[in-house]
């Protein structure tokens, strides 16, 4: 008999996760740590240890020794599709999921899945996932938005076959057992997702998809795709024909869906195909080379985006001998000719938009912004609509103007000059990526201050970080050599130490000490009712936060306050003015519905302080956070401590204060001086 779990007077039935564990040391703990605190409780969590060599195997032990609903199986390495078999056999449930190791998910996600399968009595249930690259970037699997669709198998198969808002991977998926068979993934073949996951979508009478992105796929540089081997991709290629032909059969009337599909994959499997072989994988590779010439011989690039990707679509299939040359020199993404299509398509982009923007007679002066972002950090989204109020409220009479970043790749740098009349003024976004932590991003701004070195501008209160090594010294004396030719330039920091810093390096530009903009914004309040914590934990270049400290904040949460979930201050995708508003709401408005928020981003603690959230901060990397807590130390319901030592006693203070009061008039005058600054920089004037 299956487990249950009793919570709002209903019986949850056991759901069981498992997860495949091979050479992922470094990342188990993180896996681990959101499965086993999942809101849904309920659950049947299957290790698969597949003969690791490293120390997986104990912590697997480990693990199962913290959490009884934990099993461990230890077996002779047999790849992951034997592996999810293998757990397959052992699990329990009545539903299933599947989780990579070197993953993490949402500490919401089972919960969330099992309940729109409940709701619509589906078969399966699909979220959207969150890209987490090396380096720190992260982004959203889709770009569109789109409400709960529940789609019967033919369309869930159409959605597949697009590859967009469904993909072959059986993670990021809830199933019911019951439509999974015996031993559903081929053994001994790399990319068995795509061979597995049509046919459970052909086993499911009902698909829920959802938009929310719940989990978080790490690509992980020694991990089975990025390695593209011979093997994988011959595997790859295999699964994609036989795809292909099965569907054939029982998908009337989607030929061109399919033949699309099939194109797009090909060409995939064509690009990614190393350009030489190893000696033992020669005959393969060539095997390979020659059946995809064959696929693609005489047919049109339907399915193909991109002038670039369908010329060479239509060279692999016609003129084979003289593609090679051809992608190298003009075809491929980096090669020389491509990059200077790209940045050309971009420049005459930009430049129409600036064009548009700088014609014509105007009614009002212009307060510019320039630098401000359109990506998803809501953070420095909700910078932006601070300085849209703060103009409003200062410059009355003048029209705001944000020009967004990504505007001013690849224009003249006489361009933007030529956009600022006399009696504009002229400002540079607020933020924290002055210096080296988001070098795109700072030598976007200094490419702006360049063009803009005869104008008077002002920083809106900024953070400057420069890391203490020869790349930071060089970006530092870059800078440097930039701001003495700025005379005109006024600098806002908002915190202590990077005043200090401005003072000492950049000693002849006028600097001011000023809140972080976001404090311009009002109170936000919610119905009264608080319920549970949440956690905002950063995972990208300025993570401090160890996954241990991680989980020891959960273990303390879920005995204190129960529920615990999980939340971001970035959504991993470009946003609309509309969008960003939407989603500043909705953070804000689970914000004010909780009784805690643990958090190490800047923006998470003062979104705690428009909200009036009782909160314990740990600082990040930068200096940022503890500089900007100064201001607001003396809210007694927010708290920055540096470690595990200080967490619980923390929590216990923040709490007990009984009614939290959120006023940003105690920044008035602190403002008020920052418009008197730019003021005082006489918009208009030449810098000689």
């Amino acid at each position: 008999m299956m487990s249950s779990e009793k919570g709002s007077g209903e019986e949850k039935p056991l759901i069981s996760v498992i997860i495949p564990v091979y050479c992922v040391e470094k990342y188990l703990d993180l896996c681990l740590e959101t499965v086993t605190h999942q809101t849904y409780s309920n659950l049947d969590i299957i290790l698969v240890d597949d003969g690791s060599p490293d120390s997986c195997p104990k912590m697997c032990d480990h693990w199962a020794q913290r959490d009884n609903r934990i099993s461990v199986i230890h077996k002779t390495n047999g790849g992951l599709s034997d592996a999810r078999n293998c757990g397959l056999r052992r699990a329990r449930g009545e539903y299933i999921a599947f989780v990579d190791s070197d993953d993490w998910i949402s500490l919401v996600m089972i919960e969330k899945m099992w309940e729109a399968m409940k709701q619509y009595d589906a078969d399966m249930a699909v979220c959207q996932f969150i890209h987490i690259y090396e380096d720190g970037r992260s982004e959203k699997s889709t770009k569109e938005t789109f409400p709960v669709e529940v789609l019967d198998s033919k369309e869930a198969l159409a959605l597949l076959l697009e590859d967009r808002r469904i993909t072959s991977h059986v993670w990021r998926k809830l199933y019911r057992r019951d439509r999974i068979g015996t031993d559903p993934f081929p053994v001994g073949k790399d990319y068995e997702d795509i061979d597995a996951t049509y046919r459970l979508f052909q086993s499911c009478s009902k698909i829920v998809c959802i938009n929310e992105a719940y989990y978080y796929y790490r690509h992980n540089p020694s991990g089975i795709v990025a390695r593209n081997t011979v093997k994988s991709l011959t595997d790859r290629l295999e699964s994609v024909l036989t795809r292909h032909q099965i569907l054939s059969d029982c998908l009337p009337g989607m030929e061109r869906a399919l033949e699309r599909a099939k194109n797009r994959e090909l060409y995939l499997i064509w690009e990614n195909l190393p350009a030489k072989s190893e000696k033992q994988d020669k005959e393969v590779w060539k095997r390979c080379r020659a059946k995809i010439r064959r696929e693609l011989s005489g047919k049109r690039p339907d399915g193909i985006s991109g002038v670039r990707r369908q010329m060479d679509f239509l060279l692999i299939g016609r003129l084979p001998w003289a593609e090679k040359l051809c992608y190298r020199l003009f075809l491929s993404k980096n090669s020389p000719f491509s990059l200077l299509i790209r940045r050309g398509k971009t420049a005459l982009q930009n430049i129409g938009y600036l064009r548009k923007a700088g014609r014509g007679k105007r009614k009002r002066k212009r307060f510019y912004v320039f630098a401000v972002p359109t990506y998803g950090n809501l953070g420095d989204r909700a910078l932006l609509f601070a300085e849209k109020a703060f103009v409003k409220d200062y410059f009355p009479d003048c029209q705001f103007y944000p020009i967004p970043l990504e505007r001013t790749i690849g224009v003249p740098k006489r361009m933007l000059s030529w956009l600022v009349r006399s009696g504009d003024y002229c400002t540079l976004h607020a933020g924290g990526n002055i210096g080296t932590l988001y070098p795109g991003i700072h030598r976007g701004q200094e490419r702006i201050l360049d063009a803009l070195h005869r104008k008077n501008i002002t920083i809106f209160p900024q953070t400057y970080y420069y890391e203490e090594d020869e790349a930071g010294r060089k970006a530092l004396e870059s800078s440097q050599k930039l701001y003495r030719r700025c005379a005109g330039l006024r600098i806002c920091t908002r915190d202590q130490t990077s005043f200090a810093y401005v003072r000492a390096n950049f000693p002849k530009t006028e600097s001011l000490l000023a809140p972080d903009m976001a404090l311009y914004l009002p109170a936000w309040k919610g119905d009264g009712h608080r319920k549970g914590a949440l956690v905002c934990i950063r995972r990208d270049g300025e993570k401090r936060m160890t996954d241990a400290l991680y989980g020891k904040i959960l273990d303390l949460l879920q005995e204190r306050f129960g529920v615990v979930e999980d939340c971001d201050t970035h959504v991993h995708m470009s946003l609309t003015e509309e969008q960003a508003r939407d989603e500043l709401e909705k953070l804000w408005t689970r914000m004010a519905g909780s009784q805690i928020l643990i958090t190490d981003r800047l923006h998470g603690m003062i979104f705690s302080a428009l909200t009036q959230t009782p909160c314990v901060v740990f600082p990040c990397k930068s200096h940022k956070t503890a500089g900007v807590y100064d201001r607001i130390r003396t809210l007694g319901y927010i708290k920055l401590i540096n470690g595990e030592s200080e967490l619980e006693e923390a929590v216990r203070q923040v709490t007990s204060v009984l009614f939290p009061v959120y006023e940003p008039e105690a920044w008035k005058e602190d403002f008020t001086r920052i418009a008197e600054t730019i003021r005082e920089n006489i918009p208009g004037r030449i810098s000689r």
